[in-house]
């Protein structure tokens, strides 16, 4: 662990924590002119610890995981200061009016340090939480302070995300997800578990801690969230295409309108008791293998060629969704509904269908063996080219309209 002293005695470079100080302004959407704005790495603060050489670019979003005082110190954490600090240093290329704010509900404080002087530049707290100055080019430090005591509870820590301020952005007369880049009046935001519209691709945060927090439209894709708790999380709108969730918690997430194209969801748990978070939302390709879905409404979504195997899928609302291609094989749809659903060619070997809703299902050429299907709803429902070696159908209720039975 490095002491405040040492840090501002003999820090290189190791840059900081998104504050719009380089002339951030958000890269993270589309521009008034329409096009889209170059990309800016995400970083996390482990990264800062690991390479003291690593400069933040300062239009980026920085996540920093500051510790609860005095919480046990952890050691699968790479930390860049003592317990309940962090230090992100970084250098202002420019002579620039910035603004900066920490969010509501935060509880940590702000210093900004030139380090060729040692002088603080400003200090801000949840009551005086913004400051608008000039400041010159150079190089400072950010430290962060938790304001935050450990009551013993598992909760050690606080996500704390500085990402360029959109109202900030906004306010110079922007579209509602207009971030325009002015490097000469820049706006940064702190805030705790909140990042909307960020760009966090290729961000790697394993085992992150992340229950309730506020995601709308975030960029993840090709990030790397597995063992994450992400419960009750809103996900509305985001991108999370070739994204890792793999073993993450996403229990009444909202997911809704997200893009989970190609995204490894296998053993994630997506408990959602049948409410709107994953309806009409692109899983096309996505992993959700041994994932704990039941009762998820996917509704009207995309699920061209997942993999859903041997996930549990009880109760799960399926109407109107797009399972072609599927793999459904050992999953459990007990009393799952799906009626009006697109099953062309999805592999249903071994599954449990057992009084779950098929009506008007298309199950063309899909792969039925040893499935059981016993008092199922088939009726208008199309088998013609599947294949039924073994299945079981007792009690089923079909009608003259279901096709190709038995």
């Amino acid at each position: 662990m490095k002491t405040l002293s040492s840090v501002l005695i003999s820090f290189t470079v190791i840059v900081v924590i998104a504050y719009a100080v380089t002339f951030t302004g958000c890269s993270n959407s589309v521009t008034s002119t329409g096009t889209v704005p170059e990309r800016h790495q995400a970083r996390t603060e482990a990264e800062f610890a690991d390479d003291t050489n690593l400069v933040a670019d300062p239009r980026a979003v920085v996540l920093v995981h500051l510790e609860h005082l005095p919480a046990p110190i952890d050691p699968t954490h790479h930390d860049t200061d003592s317990l309940g600090i962090d230090i992100i240093p970084y250098r202002f290329t420019e002579t620039a009016v910035h603004t900066y704010r920490i969010g509501d509900s935060s509880h940590f404080k702000i210093t900004l340090i030139n380090k060729a002087t040692r002088t603080i530049v400003f200090q801000l707290n949840p009551v005086n939480n913004f400051i608008r100055d000039t400041i010159p080019a150079g190089d400072y430090l950010i430290v962060l302070r938790s304001l935050m005591e450990f009551t013993g509870d598992s909760v050690r820590h606080q996500n704390v995300f500085i990402q360029p301020d959109r109202d900030s952005a906004l306010s110079r007369g922007g579209g509602t997800k207009q971030v325009d880049y002015d490097p000469y009046d820049t706006g940064t935001l702190f805030h705790t578990n909140s990042c909307p519209y960020c760009d966090l691709s290729d961000l790697v945060y394993h085992y992150a801690t992340l229950n309730g927090s506020i995601f709308f439209n975030t960029n993840f894709s090709r990030a790397d969230f597995s063992h994450a708790n992400l419960t009750g999380a809103a996900l509305s709108g985001a991108n999370l295409t070739d994204a890792n969730f793999s073993y993450t918690n996403l229990t009444t997430a909202g997911l809704s309108g997200a893009n989970l194209y190609g995204t490894n969801l296998s053993h994630a748990i997506l408990v959602n008791s049948l409410s709107p978070y994953f309806s009409y939302t692109n899983l096309s390709g996505a992993n959700l293998s041994n994932s704990f879905l039941g009762g998820t409404n996917f509704s009207g979504s995309n699920l061209d060629s997942a993999n859903l195997s041997n996930s549990i899928l009880s109760n799960a609302q399926f109407f109107q969704a797009n399972l072609s291609y599927a793999n459904l094989s050992n999953a459990k749809l007990t009393s799952a509904n799906l009626s009006f659903a697109g099953l062309g060619y999805a592999n249903l070997s071994n599954a449990n269908l057992s009084n779950a809703n098929l009506s008007y299902a298309n199950l063309y050429g899909a792969n039925l063996s040893n499935a059981d299907l016993s008092n199922a709803n088939v009726k208008n429902a199309n088998f013609c080219s599947t294949i039924k070696t073994g299945w079981i159908i007792t009690h089923a209720v079909s009608n003259s309209q279901t096709q190709c039975w038995p």
